[in-house]
């Protein structure tokens, strides 16, 4: 196929990739960009901002915890804990966190507040403190912080 038609998309081909080919384009019914927040196959006619996933978490030294020691928890939703604090329960209305949970024992626990995708990226502080918010709501006590996470991931889209 040589040629545009409504139902096949044209990936053009430039600079040094083009050199050695017979052709300036490929045509399919489908062009998957998998490049992420790079977006190099792609020109936009919009300026772009990728939106980032961030997360705040700590490896915690608690007075004790709820989970169970043989079980991770993963993409826990719920915002009970901000029941009491409108202000909070309105910015998790509009971009919502999640908790990931991985206890090593029954004092020993990885905890994690995590944006999935937000433009721009929620604060570190933001997530730390929703990550306090929710850690006193569950009863837990954290005596030492052996270890902090920050991780800010470009997500493309």
């Amino acid at each position: 196929h040589d040629s545009y038609s409504p139902n096949v998309s044209a990936l053009k081909i430039s600079g040094t990739a083009a050199e050695n080919l017979p052709y300036d384009a490929i045509y399919a019914r489908s062009v998957l960009d998998a490049t992420g927040h790079s977006r190099r196959l792609v020109e936009f006619d919009q300026e772009f901002t990728p939106g980032y996933q961030a997360a705040y978490g700590i490896l915690a030294k608690v007075k004790s915890h709820p989970f169970p020691l043989d079980e991770m928890l993963f993409m826990d939703w719920s915002d009970t804990h901000l029941d009491n604090s409108p202000q909070w329960k309105e910015i998790n209305r509009r971009i919502p966190t999640f908790l990931y949970v991985m206890p090593f024992d029954e004092q020993t626990i990885f905890l994690e507040e995590t944006s999935l995708v937000a433009r721009p990226a929620l604060d570190f502080d933001d997530l730390k403190e929703k990550l306090d918010i929710r850690l006193a709501h569950l009863g837990v006590e954290v005596l030492d912080v052996e270890e902090v996470e920050y991780c800010l991931i470009p997500m493309g889209g």
